[in-house]
This record gives C-alpha cells, sequence and structure tokens, in this order.
C-alpha cells in the first residue's frame, strides 16, 4: 500500500500538470503555478516545487524556460495527456474520469 507522503506527491504532480493545461499556450510562471497548487491545499515551498518542475520535466510532461528570473513551465503532449488521463505514468496521480 502506498504511503501518504506517496500519495500526496502523486496528487501534486497531477495538480501541477491539470493547471499548466488550463493556461492559454500551456505557460505559466513558477509564481502562479505556487499559487495554484496552494488553492488546491498543497502547502509547499519554492524549493519543494522547483523539485517537482525537475522531476515532471524529465518524465518528458513539461519543459521550462526562464524569463530573466523567472521560471516558465510549458505543458508538452505527453504531459496533456496524463492531466486528461488519457495516458498514464508512474509517480503521477491519475485523474478520476466520470
Amino acid at each position: 500500500m502506498a504511503k501518504l507522503q506517496d500519495l500526496m506527491r502523486e496528487n501534486l504532480r497531477l495538480a501541477m500538470l491539470r493547471i499548466a493545461a488550463e493556461v492559454p499556450q500551456g505557460f505559466v510562471n513558477e509564481c502562479v503555478l505556487l499559487r495554484g497548487v496552494e488553492a488546491l491545499g498543497h502547502i509547499i515551498s519554492r524549493d519543494h516545487l522547483l523539485t517537482e518542475i525537475a522531476w515532471l520535466e524529465e518524465q518528458s510532461l513539461i519543459e521550462t524556460s526562464s524569463v530573466q528570473r523567472l521560471l516558465l513551465v510549458k505543458i508538452k503532449r505527453r504531459g496533456a495527456d496524463v492531466a486528461s488521463g488519457r495516458a498514464t505514468v508512474p509517480g503521477v496521480e491519475r485523474p478520476e474520469i466520470l
């Protein structure tokens, strides 16, 4: 059985992907992403957010770029598929599809 910490991490990753998928052109900056996950009940540090961004990028679900000192996150097609439940990735919660 999965630990609560693992379940929370998987849910956080799904939330991050869903937020990125809802933004026009799929771009979201780290500040908006942090506020978005906080609004969904994940109170995390900026460092924790950056760690999860790096993990999602390693899985080819997002890509990042920088504008001045601000990190931008762009969802990739595979990330959008995971966010919608059309694909699965171990370590990301599968959304409930009604």
